[in-house]
């Protein structure tokens, strides 16, 4: 298919383009950004639909196939670790364990993952899922408009890779694309997605404030993921004038380079184009990443509407018909007398043979079924449910304006003992008695290494070291008499995402011995 169709809408505007395959690239023939007008998610499918239509007219665009990009905030995006196994495998792998870790996900929701880069021994993928609501929603929007959709792109992945052929090297980078009311905040680190995160923001360039704030935020949470490895380089999607207050305070307050991408000088582009570029060509950096990916035959990271599956087993058919064939001529040359005799017990035979091939079927499928339940049962073994303390620690600890959390690791020792390490900083020494004094309860014993001065940190001017040693039991269930505590119904209390608020999430420090100990488990 020559034709390049790509699409994507949101609650002001739809924007469109419109490319050629052109060589080892692609070229753009029409960029365009339809007016939805104010509210357009509470409208019905068929008049959004209806406006692209009109505008793909008055461009004499025809309608045909399409590719569309869909939101990060419209998905339910997890981090899953699944136990070793062939990559073949790991479809029905991560089918058969996400509904453990979403939230909402049902038999029928389409998921894909894309892998990631993990410890030897350990599968770690992105996964995500889109309710069969939406995905019948994009594609009423399309029927209206004369459009066939034949892919469904998450949009941070495709904008990313559109990213990773432009700077290829190993730097860790955040990648900030102002889409009207949303922001996604994308790093990648290797030419690889670790964290995304999208926030709205009805007038980004005039939030600047809070728009810095949620950029700190997220390169603290990939930093803590990558294992320390700092965000090096902020790039931003677009060059329009109303983006350089925010270039201003991320180089002032972040002292990190910032550098503007426009995805149009990264793909070739028609003359129309190039005459008359959008507006905010940034917002376009998603639909170019993915039709070229389409054009230079890239795997998609993530297509609800082709999701990774197992391969089809090899066909046996034409074996089976040649080895049916051949008995099916022995025995009517061999029983042509006794035809009339042996009928019944050909038909016999011929019952049975089919009952075989379907018994065999059954009993692989079963066998493989049993594989996999066995090595998600091996690996779950002695695990220890981490979520659940880390919402003990956001519980407990105390707010951020008298303590930070700056380091935080977990792991089962050599000696078989589940501890936690928090490495942060208090505004006095009296916070970190406080600190012990919140965190331990019956299942939870706190060693503290105590503190000392540092000014790093403005605010907070001693560092701490604690060691929360975990109780591997389960936690005992409450007593019809006992309360809920006053603060588990305040907003501070509320649960944090794994993959977004991982650098909000509380903790306490280390002694030197659980330091040595820490360092025999890593």
């Amino acid at each position: 298919m020559n034709r390049l169709l790509g699409i994507e809408w949101d609650s002001r505007e739809a924007r469109i383009l419109l490319a050629r395959k052109s060589g080892a690239g692609i070229e753009a023939q029409a960029a365009l950004v339809i007016d939805l007008g104010d509210d357009a998610e509470s409208r019905d499918a068929a008049s959004i639909g209806a406006r692209i239509a009109a505008a793909l007219a008055e461009q004499n665009i025809p309608p045909g196939e399409a590719m569309v990009v869909v939101g990060r905030t419209s998905i339910e995006l997890r981090e899953l670790a699944v136990p070793p196994a062939p990559d073949d495998e790991l479809p029905e792998l991560v089918r058969f364990q996400a509904p453990q870790q979403f939230s909402a996900l049902g038999d029928d929701w389409p998921l894909d993952f894309t892998p990631l880069a993990g410890v030897p021994g350990e599968h770690r993928v992105l996964a995500a899922a889109v309710s069969p609501a939406l995905v019948k929603r994009i594609e009423s929007v399309c029927a209206a408009a004369g459009l066939e959709p034949q892919r469904m792109v998450l949009r941070p992945f495709a904008a990313a890779s559109l990213l990773c052929r432009t700077f290829a090297d190993d730097a860790c980078r955040m990648m900030v694309d102002l889409l009207g009311e949303e922001v996604d905040l994308t790093v990648i680190a290797s030419g690889q997605v670790v964290l995304t995160r999208t926030i709205r923001l009805p007038d980004a360039a005039n939030e600047v404030k809070r728009l810095v704030g949620e950029v700190r935020r997220t390169m603290a949470a990939a930093q803590n993921q990558l294992g320390g490895r700092p965000v090096e380089e902020v790039v931003l999607c677009g060059d329009h004038v109303d983006h350089a207050p925010f270039c201003r305070q991320i180089e002032e307050q972040l002292s990190l380079p910032i550098r503007r991408f426009n995805p149009f000088s990264q793909i070739e582009a028609a003359a129309t184009v190039r005459s008359k570029p959008p507006v905010h060509a940034g917002r376009f950096a998603p639909l170019a990443g993915m039709l070229l990916d389409e054009a230079l035959g890239a795997r998609h990271a993530i297509d609800f509407l082709h999701p990774r599956r197992r391969p089809e087993p090899r066909s046996q058919k034409l074996l089976y018909s040649l080895v049916g064939g051949g008995v099916a001529l022995i025995l009517l040359g061999a029983l042509f007398i006794y035809w009339s005799e042996r009928s019944a017990l050909d038909q016999r035979i011929v019952e049975l043979e089919a009952l075989k091939k379907q018994l065999t079927e059954t009993r692989v499928l079963a066998d493989e079924n049993v594989s996999a339940a066995s090595l998600l049962a091996e690996w779950e073994t002695g695990d220890i449910d981490w979520l659940t303390e880390l919402g003990y620690l956001s519980e407990k600890f105390p707010p951020p304006e008298d303590a930070i959390v700056t380091q935080f690791t977990s792991a089962v020792t050599s000696q078989n003992v589940a501890r936690m390490w928090l490495e942060g900083s208090v505004g006095g020494s009296e916070s970190i008695a406080h600190i012990g004094q919140s965190l331990a309860d019956e299942r939870h014993r706190v060693e503290s290494a105590g503190g000392r001065p540092d000014d790093t940190l403005p605010d907070y001017s001693v560092q701490f070291k604690e060691t929360i040693e975990v109780d591997r039991a389960p936690p005992p269930e409450p007593r019809a008499s006992e309360t809920v505590p006053a603060e588990a119904n305040t907003p501070d209390a509320q649960p944090t995402s794994a993959t977004e608020e991982t650098t909000d999430s509380p903790a306490t420090s280390t002694t030197a011995a659980a330091k040595a100990e820490r360092e025999d488990a890593e």
